[in-house]
């Protein structure tokens, strides 16, 4: 099929009376028509297409079912090699029809390493090395309002969305090429508001980490260091001014807007009353530990605030979990992420003891509960003064009763969400 060449008859027709030096100058074809110095520069073939048909299939009998899966969809040559046998044995292992997507999006994504799911659109999207929560030149689709995100505010250029945190943990589980490195969330940068028409110096620090098995989670950590004269401390205005310049990463969750759970007036006990904090408290709407800590200056002039957080994120499976949305804002209602980690079970100051226990790799080893060890709920009751016309053992059923009520409070929430997630209304 020369669909470029002048056809026997058409040249038949022509006098034979041509030299040859016409014939060379005319080119015959497109590919001769281009410069002689002109080079066609082919793309280089992975070495594992350059193998036989069997060789390949018997690597893969070598492979796990997910990784398997994934190759075979790779290109048209490791299709038509494997076929489908892969892809479909791995499928029908699930139980459930949820289950089943699951399998589908995790095969897909290791197949395509260049594009992530996202479950709000329903659609892969691509990402790229430029990826960053300080990339103030990235691109927010649509979908990022909706999925949650955390901002730093106006005089910072940090928002930590959805997807940074699926392609760091992509980034730790299955390569480099999969997503963006941990470093990627980290930030510091330094700002000085007005309070009051007096310069307030303020640095923001910003640093993650990664839980370990059975599921990773990502850990954020959120320093603000910021002077304060003395005199503004008696000021009773004092903290409805200062608290809007604080960054939202650092005090904001979904279910309330006056920011963790006795944060606010910690904040005004510390600065006002010169109280002293030393244990690291735990919001009771959002996987979230905090402390606050207030230091004199020399000269007596200033006061050094500082306030951290640590946050667990969540596995960052879906942009739906409890544990994610409890800490974002975003277009969706709120409070839905804080009646799932209402504390059944959690105790005040594990966020900060996993992150503390993270290696140079920012990997954080687990540590279960020491012997002894009681968890939020026992520890509450415990500081709690029992009611004088109770006994010990109507104390001890009222605090089982609560426990309980708790528990089912979110078991129902968690299978709400699931169910609207089902059917397509979240």
């Amino acid at each position: 099929m020369n669909f470029f060449r002048r056809s026997s008859s058409i040249s038949s027709t022509h006098s034979h009376t041509s030299t040859s030096s016409n014939t060379l100058t005319t080119p015959r074809t497109s590919t001769d028509s281009l410069p002689l110095e002109a080079t066609i520069v082919l793309r280089k073939q992975p070495p594992l297409l350059a193998l036989p048909v069997e060789l390949i299939q018997h690597i893969t009998t070598y492979l796990d079912a997910p990784s398997s899966a994934s190759l075979c969809l790779c290109t048209r040559y490791l299709s038509y090699a494997l076929g489908t046998a892969p892809l479909t044995g791995h499928l029908e292992a699930a139980k459930t029809r949820f289950e089943r997507r699951s399998i589908i999006e995790g095969v897909v994504e290791r197949a395509f390493p260049g594009h992530w799911f996202c479950a709000w659109c329903d659609v892969f999207h691509a990402w790229d090395a430029s990826t960053s929560p300080s990339n103030i030149l990235e691109k927010h689709r649509d979908c990022a309002a909706f999925n949650s995100y955390l901002p730093a505010g106006e005089r910072y250029t940090y928002t930590l969305a959805y997807h940074h945190i699926r392609l760091a943990l992509a980034h730790h589980a299955l390569g480099p090429e999969y997503g963006i490195p941990l470093s990627a969330l980290s930030y510091t940068q330094t700002s000085s508001p007005l309070l009051w028409r007096t310069p307030i110096p303020q640095t923001l620090s910003i640093e993650a980490r990664i839980s370990p098995t059975p599921e990773p989670h990502i850990l954020l950590r959120t320093t603000l260091t910021l002077s304060l004269p003395t005199r503004l401390l008696p000021h009773k205005s004092l903290l409805p001014t200062l608290w809007p310049l604080l960054p939202p990463i650092l005090t904001s969750h979904r279910a309330t807007p006056n920011g963790h759970t006795g944060l606010m007036a910690a904040l005004d006990n510390v600065l006002r009353r010169g109280w002293v904090y030393p244990a690291t408290q735990l919001c009771s709407c959002c996987a979230t530990d905090w402390s606050v800590h207030v230091h004199a200056l020399p000269g007596g002039e200033w006061v050094r605030l500082v306030v951290r957080t640590w946050r667990d994120l969540g596995e960052g499976g879906s942009p739906f979990e409890g544990v994610w949305r409890a800490h974002g804002v975003g277009k969706s209602s709120g409070g839905m992420g804080g009646e799932v980690v209402r504390l059944v079970g959690g105790r005040a100051g594990d966020v900060r003891r996993g992150f503390d226990g993270a290696d140079e790799d920012g990997v954080v080893e687990r540590r279960g509960r020491r012997e002894g060890e009681v968890g939020v709920e026992e520890t509450l009751w415990t500081r709690a003064r029992p009611r004088s016309w109770r006994t010990r053992s109507e104390n001890e059923d009222a605090r089982r009763r609560e426990v309980e009520y708790r528990a089912a409070l979110a078991r129902g929430a968690a299978e709400r969400l699931v169910r609207l997630d089902a059917e397509g209304r979240l």
